[in-house]
């Protein structure tokens, strides 16, 4: 661990824990301007693929799932072809669509498709992970019951 007058260390409340960042250099304004660039990256990062937050791609795509495509942020797009490579090689153990299980466990808010405010279809083994990913930054949710949480994956690409 740094500690002392010869580093810098900041944190803040992102991606659903605390990010720190530690540099073994004493702040200066070039050092404080990185880690101002480092913390607005990972807070973009949090923006577009928290569950949690309203407006974020995430969110969207769930909110119109089993529709038409939306357009997405090119971060997301690259995090969601991530997912979709890590799914295949996984054969299926890493899946961002488990978000709707962990819903209807209660380990997620539900939202209304899972809630009962329309009907749902009964849920069986995702078929290529749930989601559609398009070469223009447009993705959609296949299935108007999927829904789908990147903290699996978002954290690292932050």
């Amino acid at each position: 661990m740094l500690s002392g007058s010869n580093s810098t260390r900041r944190s803040k409340p992102l991606l659903g824990t605390f990010v720190e960042i530690v540099l073994a250099e004493a702040a200066t304004p070039e050092i404080e301007a990185a880690i101002d660039a480092a913390f607005y990256a990972i807070g973009r990062v949090h923006a577009l693929m928290s569950f949690h937050e309203p407006d974020s791609d995430v969110s969207r795509l769930n909110a119109a799932a089993g529709a038409g495509s939306l357009t997405i942020d090119p971060w997301t797009a690259e995090v969601l072809d991530a997912a979709r490579d890590l799914y295949r090689v996984s054969d299926a153990a890493f899946d961002i669509s488990v978000a709707t299980h962990l819903q209807r466990r209660g380990n997620l808010p539900a939202d209304g498709a899972l809630s009962g405010e329309r009907p749902m279809e009964p849920l069986a083994v995702p078929s290529g992970c749930g989601f559609e990913l398009h070469a223009d930054n447009r993705a959609r949710l296949t299935r108007s019951v999927t829904r789908i949480d990147l903290g699996g994956i978002a954290k690292g690409f932050a």
